[in-house]
């Protein structure tokens, strides 16, 4: 990361600076911060909880084979509609972020990558929470929110949107904040984190194996043990003052799973050449929906959930899909989308297991978010006093995306330390995803959980 000079008097406040992490993830996202704080009035021990976020409760799923069915299915869909109680678009404005951001993240990299737009934006909208100034302010314009007010009502309700635990769909978010023993914290904004984010906040001894234990443990345990490398190079290291992690960790069954007794071995024509895959195969009557330059079709989940499976035209590339941006209209227009139509879908798509950790720091600075990556300019607003020279200095997101017969199981984590435009004629397709393509894996009202390309099926 490129800082500006500074003069000879600024020296000793640069030696004095400390690290200030936040991270999020089963999708995730790292943030860094370094900078000085003040120990006054400062909390001691390890471990030791700060403030506690309350989850929702909600009813299981009914079997589906149980003689009250109909009764349990109503409470299941009665408290699922009350935990919701969203306003009827409330998250339109926000299509512009996931789009933009997604083709931010994941163009020019041909290389198997995943990302997790809704996880980004929790991150950043805590990460809001945590500023003040000009460095709230950048974050707000990326996010279209008018104020804090605006976005905690918005961020409850995406959170709310794409948190469950019902028997049937894991699709759990998570939040916390670690708190270095040695920092004089202010407890209503960490009481908003709890509130508005459900992000418990811990503090204690950095440094110490029993307060990187506990972190890893919490890491592990959010994101379903599906990014252990990533959480084990995670640390609360003594130069670090204060962490932010935000995760995302969804697991659903495909409402009708492939016959392995169907697999077989396809070449999928990658870019360094090709290579032989294991491919799932069925053939069912599905919607089948075109773009300008690709076509798609929709794998269902329980609940509402559904993964796209996006295959550029032959003379397209991923790059192509992601810098056009009609994907992503398609996934928010979903079955409304006009260029459609239900065919007899021959389907072979890989199995695959993706995963990819990168830095956010380029893109978010590309975005508008730069005043937070400043020494100078940075303000942060959590510590009481002596926040002056905490900044950003790190941002990374790690997430990964596995698929086979039964289903998929995807987590993500950010850490910030501080076929062609005209339907296809006859009755049959053979949709083979043997070449580059992209998913999306929508949650429960259609938002983009995770967003992916697969440039090399492994």
């Amino acid at each position: 990361m490129k800082h500006e000079r500074h003069s000879k008097a600024n020296t000793s406040a640069r030696k004095m600076r400390r690290i200030l992490r936040v991270i999020a993830g089963a999708a995730a996202v790292c943030l860094l911060a370094a900078g000085c704080s003040s120990a006054a009035n400062a909390p001691t021990g390890n471990n030791v909880l700060a403030a506690q976020a309350v989850y929702p409760k909600m009813s299981e799923y009914p079997n589906e084979l149980s003689p009250n069915f109909d009764s349990d299915y109503d409470k299941w869909r009665s408290d699922r509609q009350a935990q919701l109680c969203n306003v009827s678009g409330y998250a339109d404005n926000l299509w512009d972020f996931y789009g933009g951001s997604t083709r931010q993240f994941l163009s020019g990299a041909e290389e198997n990558r995943v990302y997790s737009p809704v996880n980004l934006y929790m991150a950043l909208s805590m990460l809001a929470e945590m500023t003040d100034r000009q460095s709230r302010s950048e974050i707000l314009d990326l996010l279209s929110a008018e104020d804090m007010e605006a976005l905690r009502t918005q961020a409850g309700q995406v959170w709310n949107a794409n948190y469950c635990d019902d028997g049937a769909i894991t699709s759990l978010l998570g939040n916390s904040v670690w708190l270095d023993s040695s920092l004089d914290y202010r407890q209503d904004v960490l009481n908003t984190l709890a509130d508005n984010y459900y992000a418990s906040g811990y503090y204690g001894s950095f440094g110490s194996e029993e307060m990187n234990a506990a972190l890893r443990s919490w890491l592990n345990e959010q994101t379903g043990g599906l990014l252990t490398d990533a959480a084990e190079n995670s640390e609360l290291t003594p130069q670090a003052v204060l962490a932010m992690y935000s995760t995302v960790l969804f697991k659903g069954k495909w409402s009708a799973e492939f016959d392995p007794r169907n697999n077989d071995a396809k070449l999928f024509h990658a870019a360094g050449g090709d290579v032989s895959a294991e491919f799932m195969n069925c053939s069912r009557y599905m919607t089948y929906y075109c773009g300008e330059d690709f076509g798609a079709v929709r794998l269902s989940f329980a609940s509402d959930c559904g993964m796209w499976l996006i295959l550029p035209d032959e003379d397209k590339s991923v790059d192509d899909v992601l810098a056009a941006g009609e994907y992503m209209e398609l996934v928010k227009s979903g079955v409304a989308w006009e260029n459609s139509g239900l065919y007899h879908v021959n389907l072979s798509v890989p199995k695959f297991d993706v995963a990819s950790s990168f830095d956010l720091t380029d893109g978010l600075n590309a975005l508008g978010i730069t005043d937070v990556f400043s020494p100078d300019a940075a303000e942060f607003c959590l510590l009481n006093g002596g926040s002056s020279g905490v900044y950003l200095g790190k941002a990374t997101h790690s997430a990964r995306v596995k698929i086979d017969e039964e289903g998929c199981e995807t987590s993500a984590f950010t850490e910030m330390i501080a076929a062609g435009a005209a339907m296809p004629t006859g009755d049959d397709i053979d949709f083979v995803l043997g070449r580059p393509f992209l998913f999306v894996i929508d949650g429960m009202d259609g938002q983009p959980l995770f967003v992916g390309t697969v440039y090399q099926p492994v």
